[in-house]
């Protein structure tokens, strides 16, 4: 098993089946493990493609309000940056490309060409829940999808939709005609949605582009909003650096950072773009089973060999690390 790096100071880390499964709280466990890294002294940056109140309630609002100050989220794919105030109350945001990239009619229109792509497809939207909760509730039907509308990112996750037998997709082929296959031979109804909603968004003239992401999940995104920018403002403001205790040149020095994540292949895998952003040499952790091949020599990317994988496998990493 990989071992713990004591020596660094600040650490990149995904959200979503990285830290806590989709839509579920992170384990008491994992909460205490990264409260004793705070304690520690070690800053955790979240970087994620989760809503900000979906960050909040899930993972900071169950650490100590005295160990806040040491936690950085960039949320909705690196959309905003906010922190803490040494109370644990909520900083105003750092960073934002939400406000200044568009106005409130803009966002009314990006809203109602969502309503307009749902209503084209049949869609049946749900509030975000646990998969198990949803699964439960709603069965295996693939036009019933959760939406999350997150200010700076709308989401919807497509638990059923995404790897549709060929009989499957046979049955809804009327509403997305044309649909080819993936590699692997399965259907995944994001592809059509996804191109009918880049096309109705560039022709409405809007900064804003549908992505593939998480399992199932496609994002509506801000232009040039990445985890790559995101990291790239906090590595040039010196003056956010030094409020957190950072050495003002961390981003090139390997052995004071490390990232850790889930997807990190070279087709489409988010975290990837964290490494980006930082010396190549810097260790990250996948902690999803994921092809070695997909990931490449670029850079620093190590596949977790403990016995559990996911937030599991954190949870597994942490543990080792003997911090108290």
């Amino acid at each position: 098993m990989y071992t713990f790096n004591h020596q660094i100071k600040l650490i990149l880390a995904d959200v979503d089946e990285t830290i806590a499964d989709v839509y579920t709280d992170a384990s008491p466990s994992m909460i205490n493990e990264l409260s004793k890294l705070l304690k520690s002294g070690k800053v955790l940056a979240l970087i994620t493609g989760a809503g900000l109140g979906s960050v909040k309630e899930r993972i900071t609002d169950h650490i100590d309000p005295s160990l806040r100050h040491k936690i950085i989220i960039a949320h909705c794919s690196g959309a905003e940056i906010v922190g803490f105030d040494k109370n644990g109350q909520l900083l105003l945001p750092y960073y934002s490309v939400y406000t200044s990239k568009m106005n409130s009619e803009q966002q009314m229109t990006w809203r109602s060409i969502a309503s307009q792509v749902i209503e084209q497809y049949q869609l049946k939207t749900v509030n975000p829940q646990k998969v198990s909760d949803f699964n439960k509730q709603y069965g295996n039907d693939p036009l019933t999808v959760m939406l999350a509308d997150r200010g700076p990112q709308i989401t919807l996750e497509f638990v059923n939709g995404y790897n549709l037998s060929s009989e499957s997709y046979l049955s809804l082929s009327h509403l997305f005609p044309g649909l080819k296959p993936t590699r692997s031979g399965e259907y995944d109804l994001r592809e059509l949605v996804s191109e009918t909603f880049n096309q109705l968004l560039s022709n409405a003239n809007l900064p804003v582009s549908a992505h593939l992401g998480g399992v199932f999940a496609l994002d509506l995104i801000l232009d040039g909003v990445s985890k790559t920018e995101a990291l790239n403002y906090l590595f040039n403001n010196t003056t956010l650096l030094r409020y957190y205790s950072l050495p003002t040149d961390i981003a090139s020095h390997p052995d004071s950072l490390e990232i850790w994540g889930d997807k990190f292949g070279k087709s489409g895998g988010s975290d990837r773009k964290m490494c980006m952003a930082v010396h190549p040499k810097t260790r990250a952790i996948d902690f999803r089973v994921e092809n070695k091949q997909d990931i490449g020599e670029e850079f620093n990317i190590v596949l977790w060999d403990g016995n559990n994988h996911l937030q599991e496998g954190l949870l597994e990493y942490l543990q080792s690390s003997n911090i108290n």
